[in-house]
């Protein structure tokens, strides 16, 4: 089984390349633990931790699945995850479906961050009108 994971983020792909620290961030029980460790970035925790997750979870599978056998057959092989820059799509950039999945991804970073931004601005709201309540 092989999964590619496109990203146009550098910074990501330099985050996700790296298995050591992916692996050990999908070993965090919850978003808050994860949130909490100085070992994470303070960028998209909310695709990072779920992605750490799955990566850790299938890497474990792989790990258990070549010592398990079932009717002499193993259950994987092999569970390969690439993480790729869109860069590495070459000539595939210009095909419209790529752009369109690009489009897909600017609107949806641009949604999250007005989304935290508004959590944000809210949150500080709720403190200082506890404060005005005491």
């Amino acid at each position: 089984l092989t999964i590619d994971v496109f990203t146009d983020s550098s910074y990501a792909w330099e985050l996700l390349n790296n298995s050591t620290s992916l692996l050990q961030w999908g070993y965090f029980r919850t978003k808050d633990d994860f949130e909490r460790s100085p070992s994470t970035p303070n960028t998209n925790t909310d695709i990072l931790y779920p992605l750490a997750r799955i990566y850790s979870a299938l890497r474990k599978q792989a790990i258990f699945s070549s010592f398990t056998k079932e009717r002499g057959k193993r259950f994987a092989k092999e569970i390969c995850i690439r993480f790729r820059h869109r860069s590495d799509l070459g000539w595939a950039i210009e095909d419209p479906a790529v752009q369109t999945i690009g489009d897909y991804a600017s609107t949806a970073a641009e949604i999250h961050y007005t989304e935290v931004k508004k959590l944000a601005r809210n949150e500080i709201i709720w403190r200082n009108s506890k404060r005005h309540d005491l």
